[in-house]
């Protein structure tokens, strides 16, 4: 079994990956966003850019940090961690 240090250490280790993919969403959503709010004429004979692959890059990302903060919730609850261990 591993000890509440090592637990801390990965709690950590999760928490920073969650909050650089938090950072590229932010972006991504800072990104869409602007791609909405610009105005586009007909005259310029420009279509509105399309958002969909942003949006998937996002929805990528989202889904990835929920895995992340599952994934060690479930590995500690398996090896017997305590909660407090995670915080």
């Amino acid at each position: 079994m591993r000890d509440e240090a090592w637990w801390r250490g990965e709690a950590a280790r999760v928490r920073d990956r969650v909050r650089t993919l938090g950072l590229q969403a932010a972006e991504l959503r800072r990104q869409i966003a602007e791609a909405r709010a610009e105005p586009w004429s007909s005259r310029r004979r420009r279509a509105a850019p399309d958002t969909r692959p942003w949006q998937a890059r996002l929805a990528a990302i989202e889904e990835r940090r929920r895995a992340l903060e599952d994934d060690l919730l479930e590995r500690a609850r398996r090896a017997g961690a305590l909660p407090g261990w995670l915080r």
